[in-house]
């Protein structure tokens, strides 16, 4: 009976040890960005790229954007994030309470989305219609990268003389008042 429950216990530990041992390796596989989303630089100015708007032909190239006097801040988010749709109605209350500021623009890059789907989701929460605000593509990911952008919604801020100021991992409470303050005294 002891050899019995030695067996049986020694093939608990194995099954045990070898689920652990596969758990930790998927785990760093899914923290480490693949291959393709590999960037070696830390972004510290705007850089030199040219984004097509949605659905149109027309291109913004970003540092002459900036170099205009613009402050410019970069937010890729996408319609299939949930966050990204969560966080977006106080994004939106923040665009509509600086739109008399002529030196603050955001670019919402959608990444990796159908037209048709960010057509819907423009018209469920109206973005285009505020005139800080451009919408603009990034459908292979070829900016996000460039960026350094892993995960969605991210948002950069950017100075006139194109140095990063800030970086937002994540969704964020946009229409709180210390975002609104920050914004407001860009």
């Amino acid at each position: 009976m002891s050899q019995r429950l030695i067996v049986i216990l020694a093939i608990i530990g194995i099954t045990l040890g070898y689920t652990v041992y596969e758990s930790v390796k998927l785990q760093d596989k899914l923290s480490e960005p693949g291959e393709y989303y590999k960037s070696n630089s830390v972004l510290k100015t705007l850089p030199e790229v040219k984004l097509k708007e949605f659905n149109s032909d027309k291109e913004v190239e970003l540092r002459t954007l900036a170099a205009s006097g613009v402050n410019v801040i970069v937010h890729f988010w996408a319609t299939w994030c949930a966050p990204c749709e969560k966080e977006l109605p106080a994004l939106k209350e923040l665009t509509n309470q600086l739109k008399d500021k002529e030196n603050v623009k955001f670019l919402f890059i959608a990444v990796n989305d159908q037209v048709k789907d960010v057509l819907k989701f423009l018209k469920k929460y109206d973005l285009s219609t505020s005139k800080n605000v451009l919408i603009l593509e990034d459908k292979e990911f070829v900016h996000q990268k460039v960026f350094g952008t892993y995960k969605l919604p991210e948002t950069y801020v950017f100075s006139a003389n194109t140095n990063l100021l800030k970086r937002f991992v994540g969704p964020q409470e946009w229409n709180s008042p210390q975002y609104i303050q920050y914004f407001t005294n860009l």
